[in-house]
């Protein structure tokens, strides 16, 4: 009851004041502010203070029901020129002191403070004849005359004469209406100021007729296409042209014109751009048309997307690579299919379109080989894995770190056997799978397969097990034999840290990959501490990876991963998009670089006219031809990776000098030393990894071993259009024909080492 009462009264009082009502009204004259003429009571009055009538100082002021409003007004200035000066001290020890970061970082707080005191003036000014005897018109109309300051427009007639005829208030009139127009100026440079320079950069480029620079197109904005411009703009040192094309993302996107929100929205759109690609020199195009939209059958594509610039630009340059590397894959696919069917299609030198490796997408790649490149996050991010090296070059992510190996004969003790852990079964989880599957295969004494345990987890295992089963008909074998195991749990179930239990002690290798960096990095610091507490010989031979997707997440991870290597470096982050997405590897291509190199090398130690890698791809013109040429080029891949497992097999990088490798097969003489006879037994049982190596590989391509009856019905022992190889079994099932190509390839990796330590 007394709150109700206590509103009715604050009500009154409110409507009271904006009537205008007061308790001693004066009379408001007809050309006069009545504001400015308290203001000079006030100021004349102020000796009151020191005679102990504090309070009646403000009497002149609030005698009129405008002078509450006005103090308010004023108290809303004395904030905003507070928060104003807090930001300006932030922006001014900034170490980029330029338009572009006080625009995105004090152009809000400038426009407020401005608006504010435009208010105050306006309103000072309009206190007189019938607007003056209304506080509520008072006020509304001082907000529009304040708004229409940044749009150059000044009501200075409106004014009461008084006002404009005293030279303080005209100063801060002046003044406020100078600082409104800059800020407005201020503002539309930042929006298009950037298609100014744009213009001019484009007519450089056209009229540049002495050099011809690559161009670069990126079609759409997002984080990896800002970081793989950078990386190229970095490396090529500016060289290289770069060009980013803006348009709808979303379906619903529709053109709502320039409202002032709109405006604002902008604004901070593009500042964040600004951001993204600072230290660049790039164009930025925008097209109201999304290119997986456009109609195949147009005589001018770019036309057609309003983006007759781009053609110019591809005339005045080099070659020309597109880039399609939004986070709407399927969309990505569709307009990289449309462009290269389209009239540009033939003038693009390279098209990068990221979306997932599928059986449907491999097609299609496989239709534009030398042009369509298909970017698979989880593909790349797992490669970059197995890639990566430590200061003296070893690849220490691979599995053969974490297993005990016999120096002399170089083989894998077969007592504890390989044991890994995958969370999370996305498409990460089973890139995943196959890299560990493949390059955990090793030899041991008898020339056997070492067991090998990888374990899975996934709450929702049951389902992608039997879409990954129709995919590679060899993995119930494998399940069968105990070599992967699919577990339903997730990873904060009973059952999850019930299996946990069982094997965290034989543990080498953890893979996280549940789609969420937060959930990854939880994951992560919950097995550390659990194996810190369960496991007997600590964290020897065992390591921990997480997937990480967003580069903003990367500071958290540092500083977590950070906090537990004071005890011991056990966990990492593989797959960040900064690491991913350079030159290096996406353009130049480091891992298709590396395999040529291998194949090279590969067919000058087996002999023969063996087919350079290019031409080898020209003969593949059929579906099964293309199919095949995928399996080899895959193969040719994996060898330069494996390298590393065959060198620590080998131990060479314990020797001085290898000996050099005899023809095939070895034969033993009475007079070899003891050390040239380790050596050769290490080069069959490298030979021996080799073909295991290349079987999980298979199976996992989803290759499966043809029986006697088939070899009948294909006689060269292979077939690509049943996925059969005769090949894919025991080392001392093979003829010794066959195994001469297992150890051409170890050969090779001698070859190539040597190679490598005489370049130092």
């Amino acid at each position: 009851m007394n709150r109700t009462l206590l509103a009715i009264l604050v009500f009154a009082c409110i409507f009271h004041t904006a009537t205008g009502a007061t308790a001693d009204p004066q009379p408001i004259s007809t050309d006069n502010s009545y504001l400015l003429d308290s203001l000079k009571v006030l100021l004349e009055n102020r000796h009151c203070l020191q005679t102990g009538s504090e309070f009646s100082v403000l009497k002149p002021l609030a005698s009129q029901g405008a002078g509450i409003i006005f103090l308010l007004i004023l108290v809303a200035w004395i904030t905003s020129a507070y928060f104003w000066l807090k930001q300006f001290i932030w922006w001014f020890r900034n170490k980029k002191k330029n338009i572009l970061t006080f625009s995105s970082e004090m152009l809000l707080e400038t426009a407020v403070l401005i608006f504010v005191s435009g208010m105050a003036i306006y309103f000072m000014g309009y206190a007189y004849a019938g607007t003056g005897s209304n506080c509520v018109t008072l006020l509304l109309r001082s907000m529009l005359s304040s708004f229409e300051m940044f749009l150059s427009k000044s009501n200075l007639i409106g004014v009461a004469k008084n006002c404009s005829g005293n030279p303080v208030y005209m100063l801060f009139f002046a003044l406020i209406h100078f600082l409104a127009l800059t800020t407005s100026m201020v503002f539309a440079v930042t929006c298009f100021g950037k298609r100014i320079v744009d213009w001019f950069r484009g007519c450089v480029w056209q009229l540049n007729l002495f050099t011809k620079p690559k161009l670069n197109v990126f079609w759409g904005l997002n984080e990896k296409s800002f970081l793989l411009a950078k990386d190229i703009y970095s490396r090529t040192g500016g060289k290289e042209r770069i060009v980013f094309i803006d348009f709808p993302q979303e379906e619903d996107v529709k053109s709502n014109g320039l409202s002032f929100s709109g405006l604002l929205g902008l604004l901070s759109y593009k500042t964040n751009i600004a951001k993204q690609l600072s230290g660049i020199h790039y164009i930025l195009l925008k097209s109201n048309a999304r290119p997986s939209e456009a109609e195949t059958d147009n005589e001018n594509f770019l036309r057609s997307m309003g983006l007759s610039k781009v053609g110019k630009f591809m005339k005045s340059s080099g070659k020309t690579d597109f880039f399609l590397l939004t986070d709407n894959e399927p969309a990505n696919l569709r307009a990289s299919l449309k462009i290269l069917d389209s009239d540009i299609g033939t003038k693009i030198n390279q098209l990068y379109c990221s979306a997932r490796r599928t059986r449907v997408t491999r097609l299609q790649e496989d239709c534009y080989r030398s042009k369509l490149h298909l970017l698979d996050d989880s593909h790349e991010a797992v490669m970059e894995l197995s890639m990566r090296k430590d200061d003296s070059g070893r690849n220490y992510a691979h599995p053969i770190h974490f297993v005990n190996i016999n120096s002399k004969s170089g083989y894998v003790e077969s007592g504890k056997p390989f044991t890994a852990l995958i969370i999370g079964f996305g498409s990460t989880g089973r890139e995943a799978l196959r890299f560990l599957y493949e390059f955990s295969a090793f030899p041991d004494a008898e020339k056997h397969k070492v067991p090998v345990r990888l374990i899975v987890c996934d709450e929702n295992i049951n389902l992608v097990k039997s879409e990954l089963s129709n995919d590679l008909p060899a993995l119930p074998g494998i399940e069968a034999e105990g070599e992967v195991e699919f577990c339903p749990y997730g990873s904060g179930s009973d059952g999850f840290y019930r299996k946990l239990h069982e094997f965290i002690g034989q543990l080498n290798y953890v893979v996280i990959a549940t789609g969420e960096d937060d959930r990854n990095l939880d994951i992560a610091a919950t097995l550390y501490e659990f194996a810190l507490q369960h496991r007997p010989d600590n964290f020897r031979n065992f390591k921990i990876f997480v997937r990480l997707y967003h580069t903003t997440d990367k500071f958290k991870f540092d500083k977590t991963i950070n906090a537990y290597a004071a005890n011991n470096t056990v966990i990492e982050y593989f797959g960040n998009p900064d690491t991913v997405y350079t030159k290096n590897w996406i353009i130049d291509d480091e891992e298709t670089e590396a395999a040529k190199q291998f194949y090279k090398a590969y067919c000058e130690a087996v002999g023969g006219s063996n087919l350079g890698w290019d031409e080898r791809r020209n003969r593949a013109k059929s579906f099964l031809e293309r199919r095949e040429l995928a399996r080899k080029e895959s193969q040719d891949k994996a060898n330069y990776k494996h390298r590393y497992t065959k060198e620590v097999l080998l131990g060479l990088r314990n020797m001085e000098k290898p000996f050099r490798c005899p023809s095939w097969p070895i034969t033993a003489s009475p007079d070899d030393s003891e050390s040239l006879t380790d050596w050769h037994t290490r080069l069959t049982n490298a030979s021996v990894c080799e073909h295991l190596r290349w079987n999980a590989s298979h199976f996992m391509l989803g290759y499966t071993q043809m029986s006697e009856e088939e070899k009948q019905l294909y006689p060269s022992g292979k077939s690509e259009k049943i996925r059969k190889h005769h090949c894919l079994t025991d080392w001392d099932r093979l003829d010794t024909g066959t195994q001469g190509y297992d150890y051409a390839v170890v050969q090779t990796t001698v070859r190539l080492y040597e190679k490598q330590q005489k370049q130092g």
